[in-house]
């Protein structure tokens, strides 16, 4: 301690620059290092100090402790559901419907018409004549039956071919009967009953009469 003090003094170094490093001189391989006075200290001013310390420190903490990062939560992923695949639906196949067998028809055996065995004419020439008069008078004016055998025989024909001739001219006799009360029409006027009386005087039968009256209108 002395030896510092006098080197210093001796340097021309003032005690005031103690605080400040000073090389010392190298002493037979010694080195002297001066004695610094640090000067005095309150303690609050110590106390605020520690404070201000203790307040970085518990920054420095705060700063660099990091909060712990939270792993983002993934919403789940669901599977894709998947449509059912259906089978397909085959379409009922229907068994072929046979046409029924018809039995064949047979074509109708047409009995062999035998061809009409043509009498040998036998009419005897009053009859032939018989009955071409028959057909001219017919042309003229409408005849019963019987009213047509009487005209033959007035003309001088016998009875028997009178008959022929009446029965072989073709002649429709209620036909007949509708053209004789036509023609009574014609000439005069008849009520039923008496039209009925004078086709029956005229040789026709009561239902040719009949049918005459009604096929004129009563």
């Amino acid at each position: 301690m002395t030896v510092m003090l006098r080197h210093s003094v001796a340097n021309g170094v003032s005690p005031r620059a103690w605080g400040h490093v000073v090389t010392p001189p190298r002493l037979s391989g010694i080195f002297i290092y001066p004695r610094v006075k640090c000067p005095h200290m309150k303690p609050y001013t110590i106390l605020a100090v520690l404070m201000v310390l203790i307040a970085v420190a518990v920054a420095g903490c705060t700063g660099t402790t990091t909060e712990p990062t939270q792993a983002p939560t993934q919403a789940p992923t669901q599977a894709p559901t998947q449509a059912p695949t259906l089978a397909p639906t085959l379409a009922p196949t229907l068994a072929p419907t046979q046409a029924p067998t018809l039995a064949p028809t047979k074509a109708p055996t047409l009995a062999p018409t035998k061809a009409p065995t043509l009498k040998p004419d036998t009419a005897t020439m009053g009859e032939k004549n018989a009955v071409e008069k028959a057909k001219s008078y017919l042309r003229f004016t409408a005849f019963s039956r019987d009213g047509l055998i009487d005209q033959l025989e007035f003309e001088g024909f016998s009875h028997t071919e009178a008959v022929y001739g009446a029965d072989h001219v073709g002649a429709d006799w209620n036909e007949q009967a509708a053209k004789k009360a036509a023609s009574y029409l014609k000439f005069t006027s008849f009520s039923r009953s008496g039209l009925i009386d004078q086709l029956e005087f005229e040789g026709f039968t009561p239902s040719q009469a009949e049918y005459g009256v009604k096929a004129v209108g009563y």
